[in-house]
């Protein structure tokens, strides 16, 4: 049975792509994150922390995965 997002019953479906989503995405999370970008500490590829000044106080990402796995 399908629900109106389209997925199966019972399955997990987050709606990345909604209109809404993705405009709040693009002119809202987007900018504020660059925005606090340049108060943040950054590393290299090779995880060394870049030599960065930043004025007052600096921001912590942090990220949270909410992945969520299947099996039968």
């Amino acid at each position: 049975m399908l629900n109106p997002t389209g997925a199966e019953k019972g399955q997990y479906s987050d709606g990345h792509e909604r209109d809404d989503v993705v405009w709040y995405r693009e002119k809202v999370f987007v900018p504020a994150w660059q925005e606090i970008q340049g108060r943040m500490k950054n590393w290299t590829k090779d995880n060394k922390l870049e030599s960065t000044e930043i004025e007052g106080k600096y921001v912590i990402g942090w990220h949270h995965d909410e992945t969520i796995f299947y099996a039968k």
